[in-house]
């Protein structure tokens, strides 16, 4: 009979399940080829600070010390990655803390923290489009607003119910989506107990002759920011009632050039050695738990491999479901 691993293993492999994910570039995601991505990282990130929660009988000081982890990790094996990277990371997992701590095990707790952690995602968002397009983003919204809305219509709107409409709706599709992962993580704790009542494993499951696609950087995908940016700086550019000569939109692109340049060049590589000093000051005692996370990376690329396979049988959502509670059946049994 395999020896089940402690709750603090558990916690470690868990720990490195969510660094693996994070670090390794959405690699899990990129089975799926899905346009949702950023939903689907931060669904991903709901549910395993929820696991980690619940072994570690809900203790902030654990889940704090895994989100450090983490983050450690990250900044090793992703040093470019951009700061706002690290935020969304460090207030899931400040929130989850935070939340966890206080109210424990109910689905109050996690329904709430599932929602709050999605909404920020789409807060920041937004925050980054107002930032990079100003409010002439917005009044472009607005006038295409009114634009179809006259189509039906004789008489134009009043005010700008557009653009608030549209923020309203992207944030109650962001807080669905933050309580579909907390829905899908009690489907997943109810999985893996049928998995445990059905599935024998006298002796450790070998390796299965299964891994997971390479993933390789997309060209493809960088060219797609490039386009997608210069798609919505056209529309502002376009709709905008205040640009309405060839100095106005000199100015919108100008400084939205100038931004971008700021923030690639001289915020962003600021902010992150900041975080790097205070990472390498704070937290030097937890190198050697960082080093053991990435140590169980290939240990996880073998999870994930058996896991995909043991869901074969299924598609889409039904797939994806599988695989995640095999994954975490593997994680908490092996």
């Amino acid at each position: 009979m395999v020896k089940s691993p402690d709750n603090n293993e558990i916690i470690m492999r868990l720990t490195a399940l969510w660094a693996f994910t994070e670090a390794g570039l959405g690699g899990v995601l990129h089975l799926f080829k899905s346009p949702f991505s950023g939903l689907m990282l931060c669904g991903l990130s709901i549910i395993f600070l929820s696991m980690i929660a619940k072994y570690s009988n809900y203790s902030s000081r654990v889940i704090i010390r895994s989100l450090v982890l983490v983050v450690f990790i990250k900044m090793l094996v992703s040093p470019h990655s951009g700061v706002t990277a690290y935020f969304a990371v460090a207030f899931q997992g400040l929130l989850a803390a935070f939340i966890f701590g206080t109210f424990k095990d109910s689905n109050l707790a996690l329904y709430l923290f599932g929602i709050i952690a999605m909404v920020e995602s789409a807060i920041q968002r937004l925050i980054v489009l107002t930032v990079l397009f100003g409010m002439q983003f917005w009044e472009a919204i607005n006038e295409f607003g009114n634009f179809v809305y006259q189509l039906f219509f004789d008489h134009p709107p009043e005010g700008n119910w557009f653009s608030w409409g549209v923020v309203i709706a992207y944030l109650v599709i962001y807080a669905l989506g933050g309580a579909f992962a907390a829905w899908f993580y009690r489907r997943i704790c109810k999985n893996i107990r049928s998995i445990e009542n059905s599935y024998l494993h006298t002796k450790t499951v070998t390796a299965l002759h299964h891994s997971l696609p390479k993933i390789k950087k997309s060209k493809k995908r960088k060219w797609s920011n490039y386009i997608l940016l210069l798609v919505l700086l056209g529309f502002t550019i376009y709709f905008s009632s205040t640009i309405s000569d060839l100095s106005g939109v000199f100015y919108i692109l100008l400084r939205t050039i100038l931004i971008i340049i700021v923030w690639i060049y001289i915020i962003n590589p600021l902010l992150l050695l900041g975080l790097k000093k205070f990472l390498k000051k704070r937290f030097v005692e937890e190198r050697e738990g960082a080093k053991q996370i990435q140590s169980l990376f290939p240990w996880v690329k073998k999870i994930l491999s058996e896991a995909w396979a043991m869901a074969s049988g299924k598609s889409g959502l039904a797939r994806f479901e599988n695989f995640l509670s095999w994954t975490f059946y593997f994680i908490l049994n092996k």
